[in-house]
C-alpha cells in the first residue's frame, strides 16, 4: 500500500506541476491550439498512471486505460464535433477496463488469466459497441463496424490459438 502512494502522490504532483507551469507559458497557445487539443492534457494524466504501473503498481493500469481512453474519445469528438456518438460511444468503457486488467495482470506475471478476464470484458464492449452503434449511428460507422468486426475476429483467432482450453498456453512454434 505505501508504494502505491508514493506513486499516486507523484502522479499528483506531477499534474499539479504541469497545471502551475502552464500560465508562465501564455505564448504555448499560439503553437499548440488548446480548443482543439484539451483532450490531450486528460490523456497525459493517464500516461502518468501508467507510468506507476509500470514502474511498480500494475494496479494503476486499470485506471490508466479508462483515463487514456476517456481522452481519446474526447479528441476525437473535440475534432470532429460529433458529440452525440455518446450515445453509443459509452460502450467502449468495459474495453477500457479489460485492456487495463490484462496489462496489470501481465504484469504481475498472471497474463493467461488477465487476457481470459480482460479479453471478456473487451468482448462484451465490442459487441455493444456494434449493437448500440447500428442504432444510433448506423451509417456514419457502417465501415467503423466493418472494421471493427475485423479486428474482433482476428483477436478472438489469436486469443484461441494461444490458449488450448485446458488453462495451458501452447507453445508457438
Amino acid at each position: 500500500m505505501r508504494k502505491s502512494s508514493i506513486i499516486a502522490g507523484i502522479i499528483l504532483i506531477g499534474a499539479g506541476l504541469f497545471f502551475l507551469v502552464l500560465p508562465a507559458f501564455p505564448n504555448i497557445s499560439g503553437v499548440i491550439d488548446i480548443s482543439h487539443h484539451w483532450p490531450f492534457i486528460i490523456v497525459a494524466i493517464g500516461l502518468l498512471f501508467l507510468l506507476g504501473a509500470l514502474i511498480g503498481t500494475p494496479e494503476l493500469a486499470i485506471p490508466a486505460s479508462i483515463i487514456i481512453g476517456t481522452g481519446a474519445i474526447l479528441y476525437y469528438q473535440n475534432l470532429t464535433g460529433n458529440w452525440w456518438t455518446w450515445s453509443f460511444i459509452w460502450t467502449l468503457y468495459p474495453g477500457f477496463v479489460g485492456l487495463g486488467i490484462i496489462l496489470s495482470e501481465t504484469l504481475q506475471g498472471r497474463g493467461k488469466s488477465g487476457l481470459r478476464s480482460g479479453g471478456r470484458l473487451i468482448i462484451i464492449s465490442f459487441l455493444l459497441f456494434l449493437v448500440f452503434g447500428f442504432f444510433f449511428g448506423a451509417r456514419m460507422i457502417s465501415g467503423v463496424i466493418l472494421a471493427l468486426l475485423l479486428i474482433g475476429g482476428g483477436a478472438l483467432i489469436i486469443i484461441r490459438a494461444l490458449s488450448d482450453g485446458s488453462g495451458q498456453e501452447k507453445e508457438i512454434s
